[in-house]
């Protein structure tokens, strides 16, 4: 027990310096190297050495189809979140800068790939935020934005009813993006045991864990006649998903 303890800080920490300093500052330094110019030394590289080496999960992916553009919506369990759910829906992701600050040299990997959106909490409102996202559309081949509707992490283990998952999403980027007039998709990506895997609060990383993730079908805000429909539905195949996961 103490032994596997000791091995879990260990294994947190080494991981953390190898994925957001050691292997971004290499891929870095390869992007730069003209003679390779025409390889991906990049932030999905650098995301998938952590996943599935690093940490070695077993992963189940189900996903009948990827939203060419639009809007991909996750579960937010653990720092874990940042590498997983952008790599497997291939997406720019929206956080605070803080958050980006922490993981150093890889959030500069991220910005040279153009898939970073970050924003200050407290300091930008939802419109200011969408505006930002729509710029950021503009330079990037990324065009799926993955946020977190949860706003911060949540620990929950089952939920009773849609209804209560419904009561802990923030509205405010939903609501920008049922008002928009582009009509572009929601997509869930919702994942199983990342909390495990990689936990920044606990300093804890488990190699080898299963991890279960499940992607929604295309959700259409021109479907609804009113925001509260919509977000009906979101809530619906959150929980229906998430049931499915556990």
């Amino acid at each position: 027990m103490i032994f596997n303890f000791f091995l879990q800080k260990i294994l947190f920490f080494l991981n953390f310096i190898l994925s957001t300093i050691f292997f971004p500052l290499i891929l870095i330094f390869l992007k730069i190297i003209t003679i390779f110019n025409d390889m991906n030394f990049d932030w999905q590289l650098n995301s998938y050495i952590f996943i599935y080496y690093l940490c070695g999960i077993k992963h189940n992916i189900k996903i009948k189809k990827l939203i060419k553009e639009g809007y991909i919506i996750s579960n937010h369990r653990s720092f874990f979140d940042f590498a997983l759910d952008p790599y497997i829906s291939k997406s720019s992701i929206i956080g605070r800068k803080e958050a980006f600050y922490a993981v150093s040299f890889s959030s500069i990997l991220g910005l040279l790939d153009k898939r970073i959106i970050s924003f200050s909490r407290g300091t930008t409102n939802r419109k200011n935020l969408f505006n930002i996202v729509k710029e950021h559309k503009k330079n990037s081949k990324y065009k799926r934005i993955l946020f977190y509707p949860e706003g911060t992490r949540k620990n929950y283990k089952k939920l009773s009813s849609s209804i209560d998952i419904k009561n802990k999403l923030k509205l405010g980027l939903l609501k920008s993006i049922y008002e928009c007039s582009e009509n572009l998709p929601i997509q869930l990506c919702l994942s199983s045991n990342k909390e495990y895997v990689f936990n920044q609060k606990k300093f804890s990383c488990i190699y080898g864990m299963n991890v279960n993730t499940e992607f929604s079908n295309a959700i259409y805000p021109y479907d609804f006649k009113n925001f509260d429909d919509f977000i009906d539905k979101i809530s619906n195949e959150w929980y229906k998903i998430w049931s499915n996961l556990n």
